[in-house]
Order: structure tokens, then C-alpha cells, then sequence
């Protein structure tokens, strides 16, 4: 089907050279009528290892640490595609283990651990794809900020991100499952100096 803004965004294309099909159509979608903006959440796994024997710089846990530097990540979130930076709120629960790890779990002198991430936002919500964006975009930030709390991590052993949704249905969790793994967690946080109407009790 056609897009019914083609003309329009192929004009703002001539007018700003170097600028994408889909970076022009985002664009125009972000100036469009605020109000056809919502605030919702979308959810993933998050999974990534921690050091076995934590910074003594740190005197909280590693799970706790994850929590909040997860959560704080997604303060202002950027959409690569376009260079878009929104205000988010996310609440990071980490799991505690439902099972013993594996050695092929994690990279030597570290332990995998698995968190739930919440990420809400005012955003174009009916937009093709945009809670996969939404997701995408958290997760680049929370890697990041692992990256730069725990630099030794090994590259092969890249934090991963998932669609909460997916990941239920590839491990068979039904929605009590989901709720029970997230009353006990090992960590939580939630985001700090966030916009105050993407918070749950606002919005």
C-alpha cells in the first residue's frame, strides 16, 4: 500500500539532502499532532553476567547495581536511525536464578544474570514497530551503561535483549509466572529524574 505522505516526505527529503526515506518519515511523524502520542510501556528481557568478585569501589551487590544502572540508562533514550532523543521511565527487576548456571552460561569469573525491563514513554504507539523501537532503543542504552560500569566484560559476551512477550512463550511462562518471578527479585530500580508524567502514577 501506498504511503498516503509520500509527497510529503519526499519534499522534506529535497529540502534536507542526506536525509533517509525513513528518517524523513519518522521525522514528520514526531512534528505531527502530540496528541495522537500516548503514554505506554513495553517490556523485555534483559541478559547479561556479573562479575564474581564484585568492585570494592561499590558496596551494593552486583544484581543491585544492574538494577539501577539499567533503569537510569533510559532517562533520555535515542532512536539511532534518526538521532531522536525521548524522555523514558524504566523499572529494571533482576530475577533471581530459577535454576544453577551453567559454565557455558558465562564467560570465565562471571555469573549470567536476567532482568525484566518496563520501559515506558510518550511515543506514536500505532506506528509500525514502534514498541520494538522503543525496546531496541532502551536496550542499546542499557548496554551501554553496562559497558561502562563493567568495561571487562568480554565483546563476545554482549548483554542481549528480548521481547518480554517472546521470551514467555519460548520458556513457557504464563502471565502468573511472570508476576511471581518479579515479587522476589535479587534487584530493582526505577528510574531517577524522570520526566514526572511517564510516571506510572501520573500517567
Amino acid at each position: 500500500m501506498t504511503d498516503p505522505r509520500k509527497p510529503q516526505i519526499k519534499a522534506r527529503m529535497k529540502a534536507r539532502p542526506g536525509e533517509t526515506y525513513m528518517q524523513a518519515r519518522r521525522r514528520l511523524t514526531a512534528a505531527a499532532d502530540s496528541s495522537t502520542w500516548t503514554v505506554q510501556t513495553a517490556g523485555f528481557h534483559f541478559s547479561t553476567s556479573l562479575p564474581t568478585e564484585p568492585d570494592p569501589a561499590f558496596s551494593a551487590a552486583p544484581e543491585l547495581l544492574l538494577a539501577a544502572v539499567v533503569a537510569n540508562s533510559a532517562q533520555v533514550l535515542t532512536r539511532e536511525a534518526t538521532g531522536e532523543e525521548y524522555p523514558a521511565w524504566a523499572d529494571v527487576v533482576v530475577l533471581r536464578p530459577q535454576r544453577p548456571a551453567r559454565p557455558d552460561e558465562a564467560p570465565p569469573g562471571w555469573y549470567p544474570a536476567e532482568a525484566f525491563v518496563a520501559v515506558r514513554a510518550r511515543r506514536p504507539w500505532d506506528e509500525l514497530d514502534e514498541d520494538e523501537q522503543v525496546i531496541t532503543d532502551a536496550y542499546r542504552a542499557a548496554r551501554e551503561a553496562v559497558a561502562r560500569l563493567w568495561p571487562d566484560l568480554p565483546d563476545e559476551w554482549t548483554p542481549a535483549a528480548m521481547n518480554l512477550t517472546t521470551v514467555a512463550g519460548l520458556r513457557g511462562w504464563t502471565d502468573a509466572d511472570l508476576q511471581r518471578l518479579a515479587l522476589n527479585p535479587l534487584g530493582r530500580s526505577s528510574t531517577v529524574g524522570a520526566e514526572p508524567s511517564l510516571l506510572p502514577e501520573v500517567a
